[in-house]
């Protein structure tokens, strides 16, 4: 599709050239197969973050009542020698510690392989099982619920990996005026469904007057069916792609990601130390103050 006025995000099919049809998705549908997919996993990352806050805020509840500190005017002990208000931290932390030891091979094989699409369902399915899972979160589970969401924040950052790896096609394939439309989209659609399910959840709770666990269990109930199901238009309208490169010869897939990231590195900080290394480093710390907040209570 070219050019200068941003196509319309809901239309006909024909006139948007999207290849594939789906009757539920009809009405919402971008210029290419893949850039809709990429919207569709705006959407579900969207409200998969949000209810992050409410399940940390049960687990924290959770971890209070078994050291009978709710509601007291007292300082909470410790509990599996950790703060109940340190729990979720610690959580964020191995979820972080995975990512940055792991995600580099997830990259390889993003890269390397033709398997990026078949990793991308499988991470899918294993964050949306995990947030099912978690609907079960009670003063009986809760601290298995915890380790689980450990892994469930490292699994969120591969889906988001892979998902990421389709934007520069993305951008070879649309024209420069409509990508800066789309990229504005893509927000747009991801900050509004972290704010209509913050709302959603928050008017259920004060309607029925529910307790932190209670309104845990509603959020990730809710979030199963909803990250499931843009989970699935996602992947039926992302394509399958064969590997973007060939396997430098006597790499391995493990150690291909570490180097190619440590080239990345160098390549910025040699030649463009006070431009797009200044950008990547503001990422770095302003990505890491955003998925900050899932972590205070």
């Amino acid at each position: 599709m070219t050019g200068s006025k941003p196509p319309a995000v809901a239309g006909n099919n024909t006139s948007i050239g999207a290849q594939k049809n789906c009757f539920l998705s009809n009405k919402l549908r971008l210029a290419t197969d893949d850039s809709t997919g990429f919207l569709y996993q705006r959407c579900a990352t969207g409200s998969l973050v949000m209810s992050n806050i409410f399940l940390a805020v049960s687990i924290i509840t959770l971890a209070e009542m078994e050291l009978g500190c709710v509601g007291a005017d007292v300082e909470c002990g410790k509990i599996y020698g950790f703060k109940p208000s340190s729990l979720i931290a610690v959580s964020a932390t191995v979820s972080g510690i995975l990512s940055a030891f792991i995600l580099p091979f997830i990259g390889a094989v993003i890269d390397y392989t033709p398997h990026r699409h078949l990793l991308g369902v499988v991470s899918s399915v294993i964050v949306v099982a995990i947030q099912a899972i978690q609907i079960y979160t009670v003063e009986g589970t809760w601290f298995l619920m915890t380790i689980l969401q450990s892994f469930a924040g490292f699994m969120f950052q591969v889906v988001t990996l892979v998902s990421y790896g389709y934007l520069p096609e993305i951008a070879a394939t649309i024209d420069a005026q409509t990508l800066k439309w789309y990229s504005s989209l893509y927000y747009m659609f991801f900050f509004g469904h972290q704010v209509l399910f913050l709302v959603a959840i928050a008017a259920i709770s004060i309607i029925f007057a529910t307790s932190d666990v209670l309104t845990a269990q509603i959020s990730q109930g809710i979030d199963a069916l909803a990250t499931g199901g843009y989970f699935v238009l996602t992947w039926y309208y992302f394509t399958k792609k064969e590997a973007k490169a060939e396997l430098p010869e006597g790499s391995s897939l493990i150690g291909a990601g570490f180097t190619q990231v440590f080239r990345t590195s160098k390549g910025l900080y040699d030649h463009y130390p006070k431009t797009v290394g200044m950008f990547f480093l503001g990422c770095a710390f302003s990505q890491a103050s955003k998925y900050s907040f899932i972590a205070i209570r």
